[in-house]
């Protein structure tokens, strides 16, 4: 009932409609100049911050050249921080496509005791020793469930590829590692329903793919090979992705509780036999 005693613009009204929000007459002209001025600062923000991108833009060859420095100089302490704590050594680099590693452990479980420092007693890690070489290029690992057989073949993908990313390994002094052109792993199941694949028709897929990609500077690591089907059919098809594997020149470890392929490891002649056992 007051909006008569004072001149200005109503901007806005209460949802009751009892009050009115008015912007007296005589603010308008100063409020008009301030939004101009605001207006204004913005505009030389904007000139001073693409000035100094100008600035920026001029030394960016030399900008870039320290970014990358700093983080390769950040690389270099994280992978000897890494090395410490792990009581890592130096791999040898093998040209004979010879892996030899005492002793390896998986840096994940050498990782639990620095994570969880409240835990309670966390058990040991069991390490592993693996060997292949190009006479001998088909290690087959049998044992128990919970043995420990996926977590020796982890160990030996890991460990390569860490060694190619110039990092010291959790393994013996003197242990060896050749550089491999690929690495191929077929670990867990794959099974999907939207593809319309089974666990053994997943698994198939996948050793296809690795065979028409696969080279004699490969490493192919092969989780429960043989499973998913059949025991007889799923060891006789082991069987011969290992031998077809084999010519290929790839060095191999694969895992499985398969009978015939504990056999074929102890007999056939580039093949060596490994177990894992369960600590009760």
């Amino acid at each position: 009932e007051a909006k008569a005693r004072l001149r200005g613009i109503v901007h806005d009204r209460s949802q009751s409609g009892v009050t009115l929000f008015v912007e007296p007459e005589s603010f308008v002209e100063p409020n008009n100049e301030l939004v101009q001025l605001i207006r204004e600062e913005d505009a030389e923000t904007a000139r001073i911050l693409l000035a100094l991108t100008d600035k920026v833009r001029e030394t960016l060859p030399e900008l870039d050249a320290l970014v990358a420095g700093i983080g390769e100089a950040d690389l270099i302490f994280a992978r000897a921080g890494l090395a410490d704590r792990m009581a890592a050594t130096e791999p040898e680099i093998d040209e004979d496509k010879h892996v030899s590693l005492g002793e390896a452990r998986h840096p994940l479980l050498l990782a639990r005791n620095w994570s969880a420092p409240a835990e309670p007693v966390v058990p040991p890690v069991i390490p592993v020793d693996l060997l292949l070489d190009k006479e001998r290029p088909l290690l087959v690992v049998t044992g128990p469930n919970a043995g420990g057989k996926t977590v020796a073949l982890k160990t030996l993908g890991l460990l390569a590829l860490m060694a190619q990313a110039g990092c010291h390994l959790p393994v013996k002094e003197g242990s060896r590692l050749p550089i491999f052109s690929r690495f191929f792993a077929v670990v867990g199941d794959d099974q999907s329903v939207a593809e319309n694949l089974s666990t053994f028709s997943a698994f198939a897929r996948q050793v296809r793919e690795i065979l028409e990609r696969v080279d004699d500077r490969s490493l192919v690591l092969l989780d429960e090979l043989g499973a998913g089907t059949d025991p007889e059919e799923g060891a006789a098809l082991a069987r011969a992705i290992l031998e077809l594997l084999e010519e290929r020149g790839a060095l191999v470890m694969a895992t499985t509780h398969l009978e015939p392929l504990k056999g074929f490891g102890s007999g056939h002649q580039g093949a060596r036999n490994a177990s894992v056992e369960f600590d009760t």
